[in-house]
Protein backbone atom coordinates (compact mmCIF):
# COMPACT_ATOMS: atom_id res chain seq x y z
CA UNK A 1 0.00 0.00 0.00
CA UNK A 2 1.12 3.58 -0.60
CA UNK A 3 0.67 6.13 2.02
CA UNK A 4 -0.57 8.96 -0.83
CA UNK A 5 3.09 10.52 -0.93
CA UNK A 6 2.84 13.38 -3.46
CA UNK A 7 6.05 12.92 -6.10
CA UNK A 8 7.57 15.83 -7.66
CA UNK A 9 9.96 16.15 -10.56
CA UNK A 10 12.78 18.27 -9.96
CA UNK A 11 11.36 19.59 -7.00
CA UNK A 12 9.85 18.43 -3.60
CA UNK A 13 6.55 20.67 -3.05
CA UNK A 14 6.55 19.18 0.55
CA UNK A 15 9.34 21.05 1.48
CA UNK A 16 7.07 24.15 1.47
CA UNK A 17 3.40 22.85 3.41
CA UNK A 18 4.73 24.34 6.82
CA UNK A 19 3.68 28.47 7.15
CA UNK A 20 5.50 29.37 9.70
CA UNK A 21 6.19 33.10 11.20
CA UNK A 22 10.31 33.59 11.89
CA UNK A 23 9.14 35.96 14.70
CA UNK A 24 7.15 34.69 17.26
CA UNK A 25 7.22 31.00 16.23
CA UNK A 26 3.58 30.05 15.17
CA UNK A 27 3.67 27.46 12.19
CA UNK A 28 0.94 25.38 10.94
CA UNK A 29 -0.14 23.72 7.88
CA UNK A 30 -1.75 26.23 5.33
CA UNK A 31 -5.66 24.49 5.84
CA UNK A 32 -5.07 25.57 9.60
CA UNK A 33 -2.81 28.58 9.82
CA UNK A 34 -5.53 31.06 10.18
CA UNK A 35 -7.75 29.13 12.20
CA UNK A 36 -6.36 29.70 15.59
CA UNK A 37 -8.96 30.66 18.79
CA UNK A 38 -7.80 33.25 20.56
CA UNK A 39 -7.01 30.88 23.74
CA UNK A 40 -4.75 28.83 21.04
CA UNK A 41 -3.22 32.02 20.38
CA UNK A 42 -2.54 32.69 24.32
CA UNK A 43 -1.47 28.81 24.51
CA UNK A 44 1.29 29.38 21.87
CA UNK A 45 2.25 33.31 22.76
CA UNK A 46 3.08 31.45 26.31
CA UNK A 47 4.60 28.40 25.40
CA UNK A 48 6.28 29.12 22.09
CA UNK A 49 7.10 32.51 21.28
CA UNK A 50 8.22 33.85 24.50
CA UNK A 51 11.27 31.84 23.97
CA UNK A 52 11.09 31.59 20.38
CA UNK A 53 14.75 32.89 18.76
CA UNK A 54 13.90 32.75 14.93
CA UNK A 55 14.36 30.75 12.42
CA UNK A 56 17.18 30.65 9.91
CA UNK A 57 17.20 32.71 7.42
CA UNK A 58 18.12 31.60 4.36
CA UNK A 59 17.01 34.33 1.63
CA UNK A 60 13.50 33.31 1.55
CA UNK A 61 14.32 31.27 -2.07
CA UNK A 62 14.44 27.58 -1.57
CA UNK A 63 14.26 25.28 1.31
CA UNK A 64 16.66 21.97 1.53
CA UNK A 65 15.19 19.46 3.64
CA UNK A 66 16.57 20.38 7.21
CA UNK A 67 14.73 23.80 6.73
CA UNK A 68 11.67 21.68 6.09
CA UNK A 69 12.53 19.46 8.68
CA UNK A 70 12.65 22.48 11.06
CA UNK A 71 9.33 23.88 9.80
CA UNK A 72 7.64 21.06 9.87
CA UNK A 73 8.88 20.11 13.77
CA UNK A 74 7.83 23.03 14.86
CA UNK A 75 3.76 22.75 13.28
CA UNK A 76 4.01 19.54 15.31
CA UNK A 77 5.01 21.30 18.54
CA UNK A 78 3.03 24.50 17.97
CA UNK A 79 0.29 21.86 16.90
CA UNK A 80 0.32 20.20 20.61
CA UNK A 81 0.82 23.34 22.21
CA UNK A 82 -2.57 24.78 21.01
CA UNK A 83 -3.97 21.08 21.89
CA UNK A 84 -5.08 20.57 18.37
CA UNK A 85 -6.94 18.07 16.92
CA UNK A 86 -5.47 14.66 16.93
CA UNK A 87 -6.07 14.37 13.30
CA UNK A 88 -4.15 17.33 12.19
CA UNK A 89 -1.31 16.13 14.45
CA UNK A 90 -1.41 12.95 12.76
CA UNK A 91 -1.34 14.70 9.46
CA UNK A 92 1.86 16.65 10.45
CA UNK A 93 3.56 13.69 11.70
CA UNK A 94 2.84 11.94 8.72
CA UNK A 95 4.35 15.03 6.03
CA UNK A 96 7.67 15.19 8.42
CA UNK A 97 7.54 11.23 7.68
CA UNK A 98 7.29 12.25 3.77
CA UNK A 99 9.91 15.22 4.51
CA UNK A 100 12.39 12.56 6.21
CA UNK A 101 12.21 10.17 3.60
CA UNK A 102 12.41 13.01 0.74
CA UNK A 103 16.17 13.27 2.41
CA UNK A 104 16.82 10.05 2.48
CA UNK A 105 16.18 9.48 -1.24
CA UNK A 106 18.17 12.78 -2.11
CA UNK A 107 20.92 11.63 -0.46
CA UNK A 108 24.25 12.25 -2.97
CA UNK A 109 26.10 8.58 -3.04
CA UNK A 110 28.83 10.75 -2.28
CA UNK A 111 28.01 12.58 0.85
CA UNK A 112 29.87 11.97 3.78
CA UNK A 113 28.53 9.43 6.34
CA UNK A 114 25.85 8.33 3.80
CA UNK A 115 25.09 4.77 5.09
CA UNK A 116 24.61 6.17 8.81
CA UNK A 117 22.80 9.26 8.03
CA UNK A 118 20.36 7.06 5.60
CA UNK A 119 20.14 4.72 8.84
CA UNK A 120 19.04 7.43 11.02
CA UNK A 121 16.46 8.84 8.55
CA UNK A 122 14.86 6.27 8.28
CA UNK A 123 14.60 5.53 11.72
CA UNK A 124 13.17 9.23 12.40
CA UNK A 125 11.02 8.40 9.57
CA UNK A 126 9.62 5.35 10.98
CA UNK A 127 8.91 6.88 14.66
CA UNK A 128 7.14 9.82 12.78
CA UNK A 129 4.91 6.85 10.27
CA UNK A 130 4.05 5.24 13.73
CA UNK A 131 2.94 8.82 15.35
CA UNK A 132 0.66 9.09 12.52
CA UNK A 133 -0.52 5.62 12.08
CA UNK A 134 -1.79 5.80 15.75
CA UNK A 135 -2.52 9.55 15.76
CA UNK A 136 -5.33 8.57 12.91
CA UNK A 137 -6.58 5.58 14.47
CA UNK A 138 -7.04 7.43 17.25
CA UNK A 139 -8.87 10.30 15.56
CA UNK A 140 -11.17 7.42 13.41
CA UNK A 141 -12.44 6.40 16.50
CA UNK A 142 -12.48 10.31 18.40
CA UNK A 143 -13.40 12.84 16.17
CA UNK A 144 -15.37 13.23 13.17
CA UNK A 145 -14.66 13.68 9.40
CA UNK A 146 -12.44 14.83 7.70
CA UNK A 147 -9.91 14.03 9.77
CA UNK A 148 -7.82 16.63 8.87
CA UNK A 149 -8.00 16.62 5.15
CA UNK A 150 -8.72 13.20 5.06
CA UNK A 151 -12.56 11.47 4.02
CA UNK A 152 -13.71 8.52 5.30
CA UNK A 153 -12.37 6.15 3.06
CA UNK A 154 -9.13 8.02 2.79
CA UNK A 155 -8.63 8.06 6.15
CA UNK A 156 -9.25 4.42 6.45
CA UNK A 157 -6.69 3.51 3.46
CA UNK A 158 -4.23 5.69 4.96
CA UNK A 159 -4.11 3.79 8.35
CA UNK A 160 -4.05 0.73 6.42
CA UNK A 161 -1.49 2.06 4.18
CA UNK A 162 0.15 3.08 7.73
CA UNK A 163 -0.14 -0.06 9.38
CA UNK A 164 1.28 -2.01 6.66
CA UNK A 165 4.53 0.63 6.23
CA UNK A 166 5.13 0.34 10.45
CA UNK A 167 4.92 -3.59 9.91
CA UNK A 168 1.52 -3.79 11.61
CA UNK A 169 -0.05 -6.44 9.51
CA UNK A 170 -2.62 -7.37 11.47
CA UNK A 171 -4.26 -4.11 11.30
CA UNK A 172 -3.24 -3.19 7.77
CA UNK A 173 -5.36 -6.33 6.71
CA UNK A 174 -8.38 -4.85 8.77
CA UNK A 175 -8.25 -1.64 8.06
CA UNK A 176 -7.80 -2.28 4.66
CA UNK A 177 -10.98 -4.84 5.12
CA UNK A 178 -13.14 -2.08 5.93
CA UNK A 179 -12.44 -0.61 2.00
CA UNK A 180 -13.27 -3.46 0.99
CA UNK A 181 -16.64 -4.49 3.02
CA UNK A 182 -17.72 -0.87 3.10
CA UNK A 183 -20.62 -0.74 0.65
CA UNK A 184 -20.84 2.85 0.87
CA UNK A 185 -17.50 3.22 -0.92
Amino acid sequence: LDDLRPHFHDIDALKYEVVACPTCGYASLPRTFDRLTLPQARLIKENISMSFTGLKENGGAIYDYDDAITRCKLALVNTVVKKGKLGERAYVCLELAWLYRGKRESLPETAPDRDSVAAQLKVDEKEMLVNARDGFMAAFSKEGFPLYSLDENTAVYVIAALCAETGDKENASRWASRLITDRKS
